[in-house]
């Protein structure tokens, strides 16, 4: 071993004043740390940028922290606390092991900037979790480092040491501190890092469902490690003990296609399924499918005489109340529901081009199979009615069209077959000059509302008028639609009526019936004259 002219404690204090001095003459701001205790020797700025406009617009200059090492040219090793290693690494900004070789002669022979990134980073972030394992203080511990282990030596002088920190700290501030934060995060950890160990008891259906995301799971101990750099902690952000589990399915991307006697069905579908290991083990292995309104659940059983498929299907229970979807799909959703309890549907569940599913449902399938056609024929007229208002895309909620249900299904007749609707009946004062006993051609308009939707329309009634001791009582046969429209308020009902009407007219009082109200709206509009409420 050569002589040491100088003991290490001076020696590192001559490699800390070499290096403040290589900052000043690259024209860099070394502000020294009084007291190393925070893992660095040196912050060290670069000067704001000169000769540009828009001063207050100028990007902030770099600045990085900088650990000053001081060794003799024959050594290759350099010692840090841990403790001290681990403030360097984790600052959320650019930083450095500065390692300063000397000869015996006190010259400054070669310098290494180790940029405390990628392997560097990781060997710190290993060895406190050695240390954590071990009981170890990091204040106690020394990390030993070879610095060519890590990066060339370079010329101990102030251009290079300006340009090895000007190419490692980019401009980009914000991106450079992304990646280095996702390296923090990241480093060290293999797929399959973390371990669950729970202890719980429930029934295989019950594990099934619960993988399936369709139930929780009630476990008396859960206990959690984290495996990083090979090393095994438990993981310190979950609490043991006692705890509800939920768990998040496998889900793939897949259609259902449904045909019945008369028509196809197709929708868009997500798959869930538990983890291959779980349904394999499983004597019911199932699967989830669900669509934007349906639930589909697929049991397969072992039977005598080889496997069953068991598929149960309804509008999804976990829908909210009040979820809104077109009437379109709300009638496709219960038209697919009420033919199995009729007819009979084919259903098949796609993968692409794959087809993975496919089975015949029945009403051996369906467990509410009244209410589904009630609802399919409300849905069905209300995609009708929604179509010829020029708003098929409007939403609304399967309770918006319940509480509207008679106006939508008198609507769709009158579109549908206008005879089969009684006509409108009204009396009016006999102070009222309207010829009797007529026939007078009038146009009937209505409004109403369902949710934030109002629908209106206009149709052409032939009336005559029964003159009785104190008013005038008129009645048609049937009546014509001339129009149907969804309007944004009264005053674009009353357009829709001008638009409608022929010539101009009055507006006098009244109501009409029909074979499911007695007061289902209000005469408008007629033609010369006009009723309203």
């Amino acid at each position: 071993m050569k002589d040491r002219p100088l003991d290490s404690d001076t020696l590192g204090e001559l490699g800390e004043k070499q290096f403040g001095g290589l900052c000043a003459r690259a024209d860099l701001i070394a502000n020294v740390a009084s007291r190393d205790r925070a893992g660095w020797d040196y912050t060290v700025d670069f000067r704001l940028a000169n000769g540009l406009k828009g001063l207050d617009a100028r990007p902030a200059p770099i600045s990085v922290r900088v650990q000053v090492k001081t060794q003799w040219d024959d050594s290759d090793v350099v010692k840090l606390r841990l403790s001290s290693a681990e403030q360097l690494v984790k600052h959320n900004g650019p930083s450095f092991i500065c390692v300063l070789s000397v000869d015996s002669a006190l010259q400054f022979v070669r310098m290494r900037m180790i940029h405390c990134r990628g392997e560097i980073l990781g060997r710190v972030l290993k060895r406190l979790r050695e240390a954590e394992v071990r009981g170890e203080k990091p204040n106690q511990v020394w990390l030993t480092i070879k610095p060519s282990e890590y990066v060339d030596a370079v010329t101990p002088d102030h251009n290079t040491l300006r340009s090895v920190l000007e190419a490692a700290c980019p401009t980009d501030q914000m991106a450079y501190l992304n990646a280095k934060d996702a390296e923090l995060k990241t480093l060290g950890f293999e797929q399959g890092s973390t371990e669950f160990k729970v202890t719980f008891s429930a029934t295989e259906d019950e594990i099934v469902d619960a993988f399936l995301g369709l139930r929780p799971i009630e476990a008396s101990t859960v206990t959690a490690s984290e495996t990083r750099f090979g090393i095994a902690l438990p993981k310190s952000d979950l609490p043991e003990g006692p705890a509800t589990l939920r768990f998040e399915p496998y889900v793939d991307r897949c259609d259902l296609v449904f045909r019945t006697t008369d028509k196809t069905y197709r929708f868009r579908g997500r798959a869930f399924r538990p983890p291959g290991k779980v349904n394999a083990a499983a004597a019911r292995p199932k699967i989830l499918i669900r669509t934007d309104l349906l639930r589909i659940t697929l049991i397969s059983e072992e039977r005598a005489h080889g496997k069953k498929l068991n598929v149960n299907i309804g509008i999804d229970p976990d829908l909210p109340d009040d979820v809104k979807r077109k009437p379109s799909e709300w009638s496709d959703a219960y038209a697919v529901l009420a033919a199995i309890t009729t007819g009979g549907v084919g259903m098949e569940v796609l993968y692409g081009k794959r087809r993975a599913v496919s089975v015949s449902l029945s009403d051996d399938t369906a467990t509410s199979g009244s209410q589904w056609r009630k609802l399919m024929r409300l849905t069905a007229a209300a995609a009708l009615v929604f179509e010829r208002a020029g708003a098929p895309n409007a939403k609304v909620s399967l309770q918006g069209l319940w509480d509207a249900g008679d106006e939508i299904s008198t609507m769709a007749a009158i579109i549908r077959a206008p005879e089969s609707v009684t006509g409108v009946s009204f009396a009016t004062e006999t102070v009222i000059a309207l010829p009797r006993p007529g026939p007078i051609t009038m146009m009937l308009g209505h409004a109403f509302k369902v949710e934030d939707h109002m629908l209106a329309y206009g149709a052409e009634v032939i009336v005559t008028g029964t003159e009785r001791e104190t008013d005038v009582m008129w009645s048609s046969d049937g009546l014509t639609l001339l129009g149907l429209q969804r309007v944004r308020s009264e005053h674009g009902f009353e357009r829709l009526l001008q638009s409608l009407s022929q010539q101009p007219y009055r507006v006098i009082t009244g109501s009409y019936q029909t074979d499911r109200s007695s007061s289902l709206g209000r005469i408008e509009a007629a033609v010369p004259v006009a009723l309203t409420d």
